[in-house]
């Protein structure tokens, strides 16, 4: 059975095409019946191959940009892969219906026979030219590496004075980029090609080596730090021993050489986070100075990271009954709040609305937490919205003192779900 699952979608519709052509050659009629059902239950519409899946996450401006992209020679030269784009854009709504196989080579090609070969090599290169450009999208997303391309192509076509313009412009870029490890990578591929036009023309002269070995080392350092504390939190809950290499010579140098590390904010932020996450207070209060600090330099995503490190102290500290910390966690839950750091991906958790929920109440913030309930269920993922809502509308009642109302939302609520087991014990 593995091995039936391990086939790939793409396979089996090689394979049922393969069948459904053998039925037609050899007039084979006691198979052509099981061949017909089996090719038209996978091939009858696109609505979940990859072209689709992909399309559909494009956002308005992109769509606009990939319609560019698409009418440009330089990006595509097949009239088919524009009118198959078009004919998406001109549905009203995709369905099964409306986008059977049939009925796409219908409106692209109605003066010939279907083909389904040809159809399918028609959303291939679809898929190619939209994968270019998604591509091209995401490279203009990250200035430095693109920056550093050019430099990768001036160096290897022998043109170093126009080399070290793209240095100096990359070197611009940098200034104005906060020292994450993606920052240090960039440097680190920076000083290699500065060290290849310049290391090499005089022996006698000094080179950037000591830079080359500091951005690799600090992007080492702080990834290693980074991925040391996911590890460390989804140990909490899924208890996964991971061995990193090195994290402890990381730990050591840091600590040793803590001051000639201060002017890397980042890499202490998630020295501290770490220790925090191994339940070290002292480790926690530097988190503090980060959340009154950082505010202006600090991406969103670690100042997410920051808000759920907090938080979970805060929560665990609670657990082992110092209740001195459910003001503390209030204060980092009323951060994510008011800097949107809820959210991910458009998703709140079960384990964060619940806890907020029982945090709010406990800090005599009801009206808040109605508002709360009533907004932010409808970010929960769509399977539990109804039950959360209900059992956390239950609580909020229950602490007003409407046991009758409590009652009536916990006669909406299936209690079908582990997660809220694991909420404060306060609760």
């Amino acid at each position: 059975m593995d091995a039936h699952k391990n086939i790939s979608c793409k396979l089996l519709d090689q394979i049922a095409y393969f069948l459904a052509r053998l039925s037609i050659l050899y007039q084979a009629h006691w198979m052509a019946p099981t061949f017909a059902i089996f090719f038209v239950m996978i091939e009858k519409n696109i609505l979940n191959s990859k072209l689709l899946e992909l399309y559909r996450v494009l956002t308005k401006p992109e769509r606009r940009a990939f319609k560019k992209w698409l009418h440009s020679p330089m990006h595509n030269e097949h009239l088919g892969v524009q009118q198959l784009f078009h004919f998406l854009e001109t549905r009203h709504r995709w369905s099964a219906t409306t986008l059977q196989r049939d009925r796409i080579w219908q409106a692209l090609y109605p003066e010939q026979p279907y083909d389904d070969a040809h159809l399918r090599y028609l959303l291939f290169l679809s898929l190619e030219v939209l994968t270019d450009f998604v591509r091209y999208q995401t490279a203009l997303e990250q200035p430095l590496g693109w920056q550093n391309q050019a430099i990768r192509y001036f160096a290897k076509r022998k043109l170093p004075k126009l080399a070290r313009k793209e240095i100096k412009k990359a070197e611009r870029l940098a200034q104005d980029h906060y020292p994450s490890a993606a920052f240090h990578f960039h440097q680190f591929e920076l000083e290699q090609w500065q060290f290849e036009l310049e290391g090499t023309q005089n022996r006698t002269r000094s080179t950037n080596i000591n830079a080359i070995a500091q951005h690799a080392a600090l992007f080492f350092m702080q990834t290693t730090l980074h991925y040391a504390c996911i590890a460390s939190s989804q140990h909490t809950f899924k208890k996964t021993a991971y061995n990193l290499p090195m994290l402890e010579a990381v730990l050591t140098e840091i600590q040793t050489q803590y001051d000639q590390y201060r002017a890397q904010p980042l890499l202490l932020f998630y020295y501290h986070a770490y220790y925090t996450l191994k339940g070290e207070a002292e480790h926690y209060s530097q988190l503090l100075q980060f959340r009154t600090e950082a505010r202006d330099w600090m991406a969103y995503k670690e100042r997410r990271d920051l808000m759920l490190i907090g938080t979970n102290y805060c929560i665990h500290q609670i657990n082992v009954g110092d209740l001195e910390y459910v003001s503390a966690a209030w204060e980092w839950y009323l951060m994510g709040w008011e800097e949107n750091l809820l959210l991910d991906d458009g998703v709140l958790s079960l384990f964060s609305y619940t806890n907020i929920v029982a945090i709010g109440i406990k800090v005599g913030k009801l009206r808040w937490v109605e508002r709360f309930i009533e907004e932010y269920s409808n970010y929960l993922p769509d399977e539990h919205q109804l039950h959360y809502q209900s059992y956390n509308s239950a609580k909020l009642c229950f602490a007003r003192g409407d046991l009758e109302a409590a009652m009536q939302h916990l006669t909406q609520y299936e209690y079908t779900d582990c997660c809220s087991v694991f909420r404060p014990r306060f609760c």
